[in-house]
């Protein structure tokens, strides 16, 4: 089978879409295809698209594969003894915590400074320990992955942390992530593998899979001109300290600073991650590149249309504005106090789309947000708990936050960790197991809620948790106090005795 290499690239995800059904269905008869996808929502796109597709017939030989399992995907092709296969995060913690106890306690030289912070009057500081622990094991699976040889070696010298690092994956042989990929040319012969709508594959990652034999890559790019070489502010500022340093003169720094501002500003600082995928893709040359793009604009455009046209085509509208008389509401930027508040916000947006235009239903809306997790709670409070109800579902939550047990149990040491945060108060008592435990309802979790809100509580819960917090040194304690739990409530409270006291109105 001829070994094929391509990177389709569109402004449109239909576009990409036709690519893939060609390559799958049509253009390579192989007996398995493997689709890396960023999230199950392209999946289900996917899927829905080829079941709706009468020209096409389903294989049982498609797989879908969320780019997070990149790694397990692999070792479960290649077929990696259990004692060979990479760290999980528990295993590592464990593992470092055994050989920083051992370094420390055996006096090991390479350890001298670690024992200095981690014992004191002759016993293991065990808070120290397990904080220190927790940031290796998360750097070190990074590392595992990501990390240089070379650059490791020079670093053994002098940083303990190189040293631990190197005990562990290279003394003892513990599985280093790439290195001990063996035979994958060989057992992936027959296979093709599409990677779709990704926006970003680590370099690292880049170079192992263009060792194998079929490949296609599918980039949905904002920009139809190239765009690797514009800079964002931050890159620009540095670019024109850099010669400055260089005693460049003034005038050809400002006029370089001119020429890095001729690009689309918005490309230039939001798409950094694409961009970065771009320049990777750039340094192999055994790629196909294939290219559709579709302009957006109409007769009469949105200023949304025209924002898109503008990226695509690489414009900047600094020199060139348009006026756009009807009432324009395709972009909206709308400011909140809280997070609570953002999801009051988007509640009634929604239910206004919805008298506004007919053809539009709920199935028809997505909202995406960085980190799901942290809304799940106001989600629940603002849409459960309306006049007007809208059915809602809740995609990608982690696994704490699906079980209501193991989110009180971590709200709990959060509320510990965090002094009485008010968020953390708000999560806990919203947990459906302790407001059954305490008989609430929603109704009186929502008015304590706005009681908070509006008694303008931050975090603490007294007086004498501030100072403790505080160690007694901030002379702002006395406002800080105000917004404590007892600070606030004190305040509701003495404003309702003020209210059903007939005595102190009527004065």
């Amino acid at each position: 089978m001829a070994m094929m290499k391509a990177m389709f690239s569109s402004n449109l995800c239909q576009n990409l879409l036709i690519k893939l059904k060609e390559n799958i269905f049509f253009n390579n008869p192989i007996t398995k295809a493997y689709i890396f996808v960023p999230n199950r929502f392209v999946k289900q796109y996917l899927m829905k698209e080829f079941c709706d597709d009468r020209s096409i017939s389903v294989s049982f030989n498609l797989n879908f594969i969320n780019i997070k399992n990149f790694l397990n995907f692999f070792e479960n092709q290649l077929e990696i003894p259990r004692d060979k296969r990479f760290f999980d995060y528990l295993e590592l913690h464990f593992l470092i915590s055994q050989k920083i106890m051992s370094g420390i306690l055996e006096t090991n030289y390479k350890y001298l400074e670690l024992k200095k912070y981690l014992i004191k009057d002759g016993r293991v500081l065990q808070k120290r320990l397990n904080s220190l622990v927790d940031e290796l094991s998360t750097d070190f699976l990074r590392y595992s992955i990501f990390g240089n040889f070379l650059d490791l070696q020079k670093k053994m010298k002098s940083h303990w942390q190189a040293n631990l690092f190197y005990d562990i994956f290279y003394n003892e042989g513990y599985p280093l992530c790439f290195r001990d990929f063996k035979h994958r040319d060989q057992t992936f012969e027959n296979f093709s593998f599409h990677f779709f709508a990704i926006d970003y594959i680590p370099d690292i990652y880049f170079d192992f899979i263009n060792r194998l034999s079929n490949i296609y890559h599918y980039f949905i790019s904002p920009c139809k001109i190239f765009w690797e070489d514009i800079v964002s502010d931050f890159e620009r500022q540095k670019i024109q300290k850099y010669y400055k340093r260089q005693n460049v003169s003034d005038n050809k720094i400002e006029e370089l600073g001119c020429y890095l501002k001729e690009r689309n500003s918005y490309l230039a600082n939001m798409e950094k991650v694409k961009k970065s995928y771009l320049k990777i893709m750039s340094n192999y040359d055994n790629f196909e590149i294939f290219e559709n793009y579709s302009n957006v604009t109409d007769h009469n455009p949105s200023l949304l249309k025209l924002f898109q046209n503008d990226i695509l085509n690489l414009e900047s509208r600094k020199n060139a504005l348009v006026n756009i008389e009807k009432e324009e509401s395709s972009i909206q930027v709308h400011i909140a106090t809280s997070k609570f508040r953002e999801v009051q916000i988007l509640y009634s947006n929604i239910l206004k789309l919805l008298s506004e235009d007919d053809d539009i239903s709920l199935k028809d809306i997505r909202v995406f947000v960085p980190n799901i997790d942290e809304y799940v709670t106001f989600i629940h409070m603002v849409f459960s708990n309306q006049e007007e109800k809208i059915n809602y579902k809740i995609s990608n939550i982690s696994l704490i936050n699906e079980s209501y047990l193991l989110a009180g149990l971590k709200v709990f040491f959060s509320i510990a960790h965090n002094n009485w945060d008010k968020i953390d108060v708000i999560t806990l008592f919203e947990n459906p197991l302790f407001q059954k435990k305490h008989k609430l309802s929603k109704e009186e979790v929502c008015l304590l809620f706005d009681w908070i809100e509006k008694a303008n509580i931050s975090w603490g819960l007294d007086e004498d948790h501030v100072k403790k917090v505080m160690k007694d040194k901030n002379p702002l304690i006395e406002s800080l106090y105000a917004k404590t739990f007892e600070g606030g409530f004190s305040r509701i409270l003495f404003g309702l005795v003020f209210l059903f006291n007939s005595k102190y109105i009527d004065s």
